[in-house]
C-alpha cells in the first residue's frame, strides 16, 4: 500500500520511478501466483487491480508492458482455477462466514478483473481472456449482505438473499431450490429482457 500512497502523491519526476516500482511488484506477483492459496489469490487480484488502475490512470506517456500484461496473466490463472465460477454458499449458518469472505472476494474480483479484460483488451490488443465466460460468472452478493455487523445477522440477511435468488420465488425460505443469479441474467436485464 506504499506504492499506492506515493502514487496519489506523485509529480512528474516521480512517475517514472514509481511505475518501475509497480512493475518490479507485478513481475515477482506473477512468479509466486503458483503456490498461492485461496486467500492468497484474494489478496493478490486485489494488488493487481489497484496496481492496473494506477496505470491506467497514470499522467504520463510511459509504457511498462508488463503493467499491462500481468493483470492478463492473473485472470488467466482465474480462469485456470474457474474462480470465476465458485458456486454461492447455500442454507449458510454463521460458522460459514469465513469461507463465504474469501469466495465472495474472489466473485467480486473477477467482476473488476473483466473489467480491466477489456482495457487490456483496447490499450494492448491482446485477446481478451474472460469476456466469454463472464455471462456464467455468478453475481457477487450486494453490500448489504457484506455489510451485516455479526455472524448471525450476515446469515440472516444471507438467506433473504438467497430466497430471492430462489427458482421458486416462492418465499418459503427453504433454499431448496436457490440459484445464482449470474452476470448473464443482469445482462439481459440492462437490455430489457428481462424483468424483475
Amino acid at each position: 500500500m506504499a506504492v499506492s500512497q506515493l502514487y496519489v502523491m506523485r509529480t512528474p519526476q516521480s512517475e517514472s520511478l514509481i511505475l518501475q516500482s509497480i512493475d518490479t511488484r507485478l513481475i515477482a506477483i506473477q512468479q509466486s501466483m503458483a503456490t498461492h492459496t485461496r486467500a492468497d489469490d484474494v489478496t493478490t487480484a486485489q494488488v493487481v487491480m489497484l496496481y492496473a488502475i494506477m496505470r491506467i490512470y497514470r499522467s504520463s506517456s510511459i509504457a511498462l508492458e508488463s503493467i499491462d500484461r500481468i493483470p492478463l496473466r492473473l485472470m488467466q490463472h482465474v480462469v485456470s482455477k474457474s474462480m470465476y465460477c465458485l458456486q454461492p454458499h447455500t442454507n449458510v449458518s454463521p460458522s460459514d462466514w469465513e469461507d463465504w469472505i474469501i469466495d465472495e472476494g474472489l466473485r467480486r474480483c473477477f467482476f473488476i478483473l473483466h473489467a480491466l479484460d477489456y482495457v487490456s483488451n483496447a490499450r494492448q490488443s491482446v485477446p481478451t481472456a474472460l469476456c466469454s465466460l463472464f455471462s456464467h460468472a455468478p453475481l457477487p452478493c450486494p453490500s448489504h449482505v457484506w455489510d451485516a455487523p455479526t455472524t448471525e445477522e450476515w446469515a440472516a440477511r444471507h438467506r433473504v438473499w438467497e430466497e430471492f435468488c430462489s427458482d421458486s420465488g416462492s418465499g418459503s425460505g427453504s433454499g431448496s431450490h436457490s440459484k445464482a443469479l449470474r452476470a448473464g441474467d443482469l445482462i439481459r436485464w440492462l437490455r430489457g429482457e428481462e424483468s424483475g
